[in-house]
């Protein structure tokens, strides 16, 4: 399970943006300085610009840049991208320019648009720690899933929240948005799950749909405040979990009318735990002629190959694993949990043998092991499986071994909780 690390968070501000926030208005900076401190930035170098996480800016923006002398803004001299963010700063790559880029050169890109104070400097705060681990030209796929109250319920607020989140990220290009269409009731029975296994079939939508990140969330109203709990599932790193307080003054009835009632659904999967278990195997001296003549099935190049290795251990290599055509990645972990609905599925297991002198890789095998099963799932009962590999001659090279769980682990999560304090941010971004 992937760690999850927690922003506790109070929003309280009130941002102005000084214009129409419904037009379509630009957020201009300037070149400030360079990283290596040149007078002239040409392709591929990088300039430090005066606009950061407090006009809007996220990794992977593009900006154009204008020469200083161009107050009307008639025409770009070149672009860069966003490779770092600061609070009020940011570092920006050259990637297309017609002349030398210089300090005092004006930046420009769309100012993001917004139609709630108090919501946007949360929203924006999430999207910030979405973007950060990823590449800046990777384009992401992110689902925004639904927000619920303390009941489970969809109202008018949840509504006014999740239409406001996916306004703000569908203004950055790199965001790609999925509709949802994709919505396969991920938090249809909560109750009958812990939240351990929750965010692992959360996962496994996820790649099923080909999503990188999920939002959702959970609020509940105490006193006079909103206390919103804003979960970021990514199928790729670590999950995020942010806490935020903000007035509930301005909803009043959007936050207790009821738009989608929460109704539990009859679970309909099984958790089934997959183990792999690899077989290290040590040839005794006498042994070894005989799995030289078995590897090499009489070709003498082959022969010679293995021979002249020296090998003294035989380890599986290369092991896969598939689950209805979709693969499994251990990713250096023995264990994995997935859901499978109930019904009938084809597992999957192949692997090379390795041949190793001590932790030395000096052969692999030409020849792929492999072995399919249908796998019947009738009940939602947890499931063990656990997948042998041997990679030892004239033995059963892939054997499954499969039983269903008599008693449940109860696993506590202990999140690494991280505080941070707002400051207020003055938004003016593309």
């Amino acid at each position: 399970m992937k760690s999850v690390y927690v922003y506790l968070l109070s929003i309280t501000l009130i941002l102005s943006f000084g214009a129409n926030c419904f037009g379509e208005e630009l957020v201009q900076g300037k070149v400030i300085g360079t990283t290596q401190d040149k007078l002239g930035i040409a392709m591929g170098e990088e300039a430090i610009i005066n606009l950061g996480r407090n006009n809007s800016v996220i990794k992977g923006d593009i900006f154009e840049i204008i020469a200083s002398k161009d107050i009307e803004l008639t025409g770009a001299i070149g672009k860069c991208a966003v490779i770092k963010t600061y609070d009020t700063t940011s570092i920006c790559k050259i990637i297309k320019s017609k002349v030398e880029i210089e300090k005092g050169n004006i930046v420009s890109c769309k100012k993001v648009l917004y139609s709630n104070d108090q919501l946007y400097p949360l929203i924006f705060k999430v999207l910030d720690k979405l973007v950060e681990p990823y590449a800046p030209n990777k384009e992401i796929t992110v689902y925004i899933y639904n927000f619920f109250d303390d009941k489970n319920n969809v109202t008018e607020f949840s509504e006014k929240l999740k239409k406001e989140m996916k306004n703000v990220y569908a203004q950055k290009n790199r965001i790609k948005l999925i509709g949802d269409e994709t919505d396969r009731g991920i938090f249809a029975f909560p109750d009958q799950y812990s939240y351990e296994e929750l965010i692992k079939f959360m996962e496994d939508y996820m790649r099923k749909d080909s999503i990188d990140v999920l939002i959702t969330g959970t609020y509940k109203t105490n006193n006079e405040n909103i206390e919103l709990t804003i979960y970021h599932v990514d199928k790729n790193w670590e999950d995020l979990k942010f806490v935020f307080s903000i007035s509930s003054k301005d909803y009043g009835e959007s936050l207790s009318k009821v738009t989608v009632p929460y109704k539990q659904l009859a679970r309909q999967e099984a958790v089934c735990n997959l183990s792999y278990k690899p077989f290290y195997y040590v040839p005794r001296k006498d042994e070894k002629k005989d799995v030289v003549l078995y590897e090499s099935e009489k070709n003498p190049f082959i022969e010679y190959d293995i021979t002249k290795s020296d090998f003294n251990i035989i380890s599986p290599l290369d092991f896969k694993l598939k689950v209805d055509n979709s693969t499994v990645k251990f990713d250096g972990r023995s264990e994995y949990k997935i859901a499978l609905p109930i019904g009938t599925h084809t597992i999957s297991a192949s692997f090379k043998r390795g041949f190793y002198y001590n932790d030395s890789l000096v052969y692999t095998s030409n020849s792929e092991l492999k072995k399919d099963i249908l796998l019947s799932i009738d009940k939602t009962d947890d499931v063990n499986i656990e997948i042998y590999i041997n990679p030892v001659f004239g033995k059963e090279n892939i054997n499954f071994k499969i039983y269903k769980r008599i008693e449940r682990d109860k696993k506590v999560l202990k999140p690494i909780i991280q505080s941070a304090t707002e400051k207020p941010i003055e938004v003016y971004k593309d």
